[in-house]
């Protein structure tokens, strides 16, 4: 029965471990999401000049804060206020969200050249944390997995 209990432990600090490692993969996969969405964001804005409400009720799939955002557009909210809301929502850290406020908070105030310059620039800063983001998913994947077993181990052997 001991070694049954021993077992849990072990498995219950391996999940622990494995979510850790989750975590940064959905990181990733989130910031290719909205690298994808700014991408396809510049170019409708440079060859259609649609409407950013539109424009985000297009794309509103490509993620769960983007359907938020179209949402609140739904309502009427203005899109600063919209866009800032819906971000929150993002599963991402801090530093990203940071980066997607900003993001919104400059689109849709100047003229079609400014908004494509303005989709370069974050693209730009999303490429940089996309790097970071990747490199960090390589390093501490395993990492987290490793220590999760690890520290299972300890502690069964601690309770024996």
């Amino acid at each position: 029965m001991k070694t049954v209990g021993i077992l849990m432990v072990i498995a219950a600090c391996a999940c622990i471990g494995w979510s850790r490692a989750l975590r940064l993969a959905q990181r990733v996969e989130e910031l290719e999401r909205f690298r994808a969405f700014l991408q396809m964001l510049c170019t409708e804005i440079r060859f259609s000049a649609a409407p950013l409400a539109s424009l985000i009720r297009q794309h509103a799939e490509e993620s769960k804060w983007l359907q938020a955002c179209a949402a609140l557009l739904e309502q009427g909210t203005p899109f600063p206020q919209a866009w800032q809301r819906a971000s929150q929502t993002a599963p991402v850290p801090k530093q990203d969200r940071m980066l997607l406020r900003e993001f919104g908070e400059g689109l849709g105030v100047s003229d079609v050249e400014g908004q494509i310059a303005h989709c370069t620039l974050y693209a730009e800063k999303l490429e940089f944390l996309l790097r970071q983001a990747r490199t960090e998913q390589t390093q501490k994947s395993k990492l987290y997995v490793t220590l999760g077993i690890s520290a299972g181990a300890v502690l069964g052997l601690l309770v024996m």
